[in-house]
């Protein structure tokens, strides 16, 4: 037998997050690399432009991508 007591409090332990809570944050993590990834390509130079620096994925898509991830980590971090 120990002499250390048990206390109500020790045995009450709740985890802050609980599965579903990880599981949104990881979907949010992967959706936040996804719109960095997507906002990755080729960039101009002084001798050549490119204009795939303006495509519609890179301007519209991917930072969209990234504001969606932010929300939903948002979201995962928030819900109870």
């Amino acid at each position: 037998m120990s002499n250390i007591p048990h206390s109500a409090e020790a045995n009450d332990f709740k985890p802050c997050f609980r599965r579903r809570n990880y599981l949104i944050m990881a979907v949010s993590v992967c959706l936040i690399t996804l719109g960095f990834i997507l906002m990755t390509g080729p960039s101009c130079t002084m001798d050549h432009f490119n204009p795939d620096v303006f495509s519609h994925l890179r301007i519209v898509i991917a930072p969209t991508c990234c504001f969606i991830g932010y929300l939903t980590m948002i979201v995962g971090v928030m819900l109870r």
